[in-house]
């Protein structure tokens, strides 16, 4: 559903799809001798809402006019979907969180290693990216990946220990010592596979 093509595509039909139901209506009204029938208040919103998102304004609005006209309901033209009010919350707290910790680092940079804040900023990143990107593109869970992979050394700045990795790919082999290594590690492990987050 992240295709634009594939969702102007299923706008396009869902517009195509309504036109029809307003003969639809038309025809039964007539057949059932009753002009008042109507379907529910809220019905057909989504479609609606796929017309308006993606087949353009003035065609949305002719669309609305001419369901409006036959006395069917306008619910998705006139309502923007609902927001999870829990992403909204969690979203503002980590934002909140995210500035806290720059203003630490600024005046207590004396105490705060920089790559602590960092990497708190970049969790932060990856945690609001995960609520609202379910199914990420190739290109998504690449970036959210790599921010996640840097994410991880500069909470561990503190721990005290050494580390050395040593991989090869691509026939060249590659050493890294330090952050850099937890980074590598962390990236090589692929934490979530693609092929898992489209089942």
């Amino acid at each position: 559903m992240k295709n634009s093509a594939w969702n102007q595509w299923i706008g396009e039909t869902c517009h195509d799809v309504l036109e029809l139901l307003v003969l639809h209506y038309q025809r039964y009204r007539v057949y059932v001798k009753n002009q008042s029938v109507s379907p529910s208040q809220t019905a057909y919103s989504g479609m609606q809402r796929m017309v308006k998102a993606y087949c353009g304004k003035e065609k949305a609005k002719k669309l609305r006019a001419l369901l409006h006209d036959n006395n069917l309901p306008t619910y998705g033209f006139d309502n923007k979907a609902k927001v999870d009010p829990m992403k909204i919350i969690l979203s503002i707290l980590v934002i909140c969180a995210s500035i806290f910790i720059f203003l630490s680092a600024y005046f207590f940079s004396d105490k705060v290693p920089i790559p602590l804040v960092v990497g708190l900023c970049f969790c932060s990143i990856v945690f609001i990216s995960c609520l609202y990107i379910k199914k990420p593109s190739g290109m998504q869970y690449l970036v959210i990946r790599t921010f996640l992979s840097a994410s991880i050394p500069g909470l561990l700045v503190s721990y005290p220990g050494f580390i050395e990795v040593t991989f090869k790919q691509f026939g060249f082999g590659v050493s890294a010592i330090g952050l850099l290594a937890i980074f590598i590690i962390i990236y090589k492990m692929n934490p979530a596979k693609l092929s898992e987050l489209q089942k």
